[in-house]
């Protein structure tokens, strides 16, 4: 599928579309209609996405609260049929004509499951709360409506995510949290205990997602910083007030309404000490 036609595609569907197509990021889309926002890759062969960009990639959606989705034709070993989802490293890959007809049909089945927020959960987790409080497989699944098969492949890790509705029915007998957070983000405990993804594709490089949302992006020239500051500044808009920051080795700035910070005062890991330093600095509002 041509970019241009995925995007007109995009702008009749949804409310908001974040094109970075041209700026070799590790997404080429970003879609949000209502609650629902996509973060879209789109590629020739699914196969060709690597481990470390499918990282950067699920990062990226959780920050911003989104479904990352592939769209390729094939795989190393053949066409994609229109009516099959995959996954690769646990994102749900689809066909461009299959990824048509999802979000132009309102009644299929695995349109609702392709769209909806799928969340990682820790199989261990649900077991030893189930054999904590004395429940069979059998009366868990009659208490929350579920199959016995279903919570089988959970407890196994034959199946690692489920829905947001699911996790809650399990949750509330279980009376504990089955989520698996474990990949999403390393901890660094300081004096205030920030959570920071790191990623290794772009545009962002740093996410602290605690008190503050802040996306950080390491950029060296000036010119790829205006292109990117404009995509910043969309996200920034339209998705959630996240903050993206730019830093860079040069003067501090603000471009596009995006503060640019020299490199050596975003490096800190000290986040009061970066939110102090933006707002002394800029007129950025946080």
């Amino acid at each position: 599928m041509h970019l241009d036609k995925l995007k007109v595609i995009l702008e009749d569907r949804f409310d908001t579309v974040i094109d970075v197509s041209g700026l070799h990021a590790c997404f080429t889309y970003i879609a949000k209609d209502g609650a629902q926002t996509l973060l879209i890759k789109l590629v020739d062969n699914i196969d060709s996405i690597k481990i470390d960009e499918a990282d950067s990639i699920k990062k990226i959606s959780y920050a911003i609260d989104a479904t990352p989705i592939i769209i390729g034709n094939r795989n190393n070993r053949k066409t994609l049929d229109d009516d099959t989802i995959s996954t690769r490293y646990s994102i749900y890959c689809v066909s461009e004509d299959g990824f048509l007809n999802y979000i132009n049909s309102n009644l299929m089945f695995k349109t609702k499951r392709f769209f909806s927020k799928r969340l990682p959960i820790s199989g261990t987790r649900i077991r030893r709360a189930r054999m904590q409080i004395d429940l069979s497989m059998d009366e868990l699944a009659r208490l929350t409506g579920l199959s016995k098969n279903m919570i089988y492949k959970f407890e196994k890790g034959y199946c690692k995510t489920a829905s947001l509705n699911t996790i809650k029915k399990i949750e509330s007998i279980l009376h504990t949290d089955i989520r698996d957070r474990s990949y999403k983000v390393n901890i660094y405990k300081n004096n205030i205990k920030e959570r920071t993804l790191r990623l290794k594709y772009k545009p962002f490089k740093l996410i602290y997602i605690d008190r503050y949302k802040l996306e950080v992006s390491f950029i060296k020239d000036i010119r790829t910083i205006i292109k990117w500051s404009r995509v910043f500044k969309e996200i920034n808009k339209n998705l959630y007030g996240n903050l993206p920051i730019v830093a860079y080795d040069g003067d501090d700035k603000v471009i596009e309404g995006i503060p640019v910070l020299n490199r050596s005062k975003i490096e800190s890991s000290n986040m009061e000490a970066v939110v102090g330093y933006i707002k002394e600095n800029t007129k950025y509002i946080i």
